[in-house]
């Protein structure tokens, strides 16, 4: 094997562990592409995103946002499914 060959295998196979620590870390808590078109719809009419702007308004500071243990994700009562806790969409509400 060419040193060229090498340097490029080594480089294609470093870039799929990393892909997978930076979906870890801060991807989604579901593939979108395997959510129902109806949880999809909802999901886009109230503007969720995975990683809210204002840290003060994030999901695990919403009242419909319940965390699971050990998890970064959690489920929302409007959205009805898995979501980032520190997602955000526009029915977040504070929690009391």
């Amino acid at each position: 094997m060419s040193a060229i060959r090498r340097r490029c295998f080594l480089f294609m196979g470093l870039q799929v562990p990393v892909a997978l620590a930076v979906k870890a870390a801060y991807g989604a808590c579901v593939d979108p592409d395997e959510l129902p078109d109806s949880e999809h719809e909802m999901r886009e009419s109230l503007d969720y995103i995975d990683a809210g702007a204002d840290a003060a308004e994030v999901c695990g500071g919403c009242s419909f946002f319940k965390a699971d243990a050990g998890s970064s994700c959690g489920h929302c009562e409007v959205l009805r499914g898995q979501v980032n806790a520190k997602g955000h969409c526009v029915s977040w509400t504070r929690r009391a």
